[in-house]
C-alpha cells in the first residue's frame, strides 16, 4: 500500500551539485503493511529508500539485508532488487526517485566527487541515519500538505540537505552488516557489468550508445569497456550487436514478424543493416535462417 506525494507537473525541483544535475522524478511514502512484498525489479533512475519505522528485508542482486527504523539504502539504475516487510513489525518507507545526470557543459567541482564515487560503484549496503534524514523527509511531507508560501523552494532545499547528509553518512561511516553480508555479494565490477547488461537487455530496441551506459556508471567509455572486456570478452558495442542478433534470431524462430519488423524491433536501423550484420558474422541470410529455424 503506497501513498504518493503529489507534485504537479509545473513544479521543478531540479538542482545542481557541482557538475551533476539532480532531477526529482517522484517522492513516495509507503505505509506499513505486513503483507508488503515487491518482487524483483529495477528502475531507470536512482532510489533512496529511507525507513522511518518497522523492519523488513531487501535483496539487492544476490545479497539479502535486514533493514529497520532509522536506516537507509540506495539502489541505482538497472540494479535488480526486491523488498518485503516483516509481518510482525511492518516497515514504512520514504522513497526518493531521482535522475542524476553528468553535465558536459559545466566544469567538474570537488563537491560532486564523493557523490560520483558512490554512484559509480554502489554495492548492497545499509546505513544508519545519523543526520536526521527521516525528519527532513517528514518536513517535506508537511510542506507539501500545507503548501505555505515558498513551499517549493523549501522542499528543494530539504532535498538538497538529504542528499548532502546521505553523502556524508556514506563517506564517514561503515555500512551495517546484513545477515548475508559477505556471502554471495557481487564485487563492484560485477555489479557494474550486471547494470550494463540490464541496460542493454531492456533498451536494445532503441538507439543506444556506449556513452549512454557509461554515464549511468559515472565512468568513462574506456573504463566501462575495459570492465566489460575483462568480464565478457566483449566491448559494449560488441555485446549490443551480439544481443540484437540473438533476439532477431529468436523472432525469426517464432515466425510471426516480417524481416522489416524484426529489424525495427531489435534496434537495427534498416533491413540492409540487419543483412549486413548477419553477413559479417558469417550467418545465413535472415530469410534463409528464418526458414531453417521456423518450426
Amino acid at each position: 500500500m503506497s501513498s504518493f506525494i503529489p507534485i504537479s507537473s509545473d513544479v521543478n525541483l531540479d538542482f545542481m551539485l557541482g557538475s551533476l544535475t539532480i532531477r526529482i522524478v517522484r517522492l513516495i511514502h509507503v505505509l506499513p503493511d505486513p503483507d508488503w512484498y515487491t518482487p524483483e525489479h529495477f528502475h531507470t533512475d536512482y532510489e533512496i529508500h529511507i525507513i522511518p519505522s518497522g523492519r523488513g528485508y531487501i535483496r539487492i542482486d544476490d545479497a539479502e539485508l535486514l533493514v529497520q527504523a532509522g536506516q537507509f539504502f540506495i539502489t541505482g539504475p538497472f540494479v535488480k532488487h526486491s523488498q518485503r516487510s516483516d509481518p510482525d513489525d511492518p516497515m514504512a518507507e520514504y522513497c526518493i526517485h531521482c535522475e542524476i545526470i553528468e553535465s558536459a557543459n559545466r566544469p567538474e567541482e570537488a563537491s560532486a566527487n564523493p557523490l560520483r564515487s558512490i554512484l559509480s560503484a554502489f554495492l548492497p549496503l545499509v546505513f544508519q541515519d545519523t543526520r536526521s534524514i527521516v525528519q527532513d523527509f517528514e518536513s517535506i511531507m508537511a510542506e507539501d500538505s500545507m503548501q505555505p508560501v515558498g513551499y517549493v523552494h523549501k522542499i528543494q532545499s530539504l532535498l538538497i540537505g538529504i542528499l548532502v547528509h546521505l553523502v556524508r553518512i556514506v563517506t564517514e561511516h561503515r555500512p551495517l552488516p546484513g545477515p548475508d553480508a559477505g556471502r554471495g555479494c557481487m564485487t563492484s565490477n560485477e555489479q557494474r557489468v550486471d547494470r550494463v547488461l540490464n541496460y542493454i537487455h531492456t533498451q536494445y530496441r532503441q538507439t543506444i550508445r556506449a556513452s549512454d551506459a557509461s554515464r549511468i556508471l559515472f565512468l568513462s567509455e574506456r573504463q566501462m569497456n575495459r570492465i566489460l572486456k575483462q568480464a565478457l570478452g566483449l566491448t559494449f558495442q560488441e555485446y549490443l550487436i551480439q544481443y540484437r542478433v540473438r533476439m532477431a534470431c529468436q523472432f525469426m524462430k517464432e515466425g510471426e514478424l516480417s524481416i522489416g519488423e524484426i529489424a525495427e524491433r531489435t534496434g537495427f536501423s534498416s533491413v540492409s543493416y540487419l543483412y549486413q550484420t548477419f553477413k559479417s558474422r558469417k550467418l545465413d541470410t535472415p530469410g534463409m535462417l528464418r526458414k531453417r529455424l521456423k518450426p
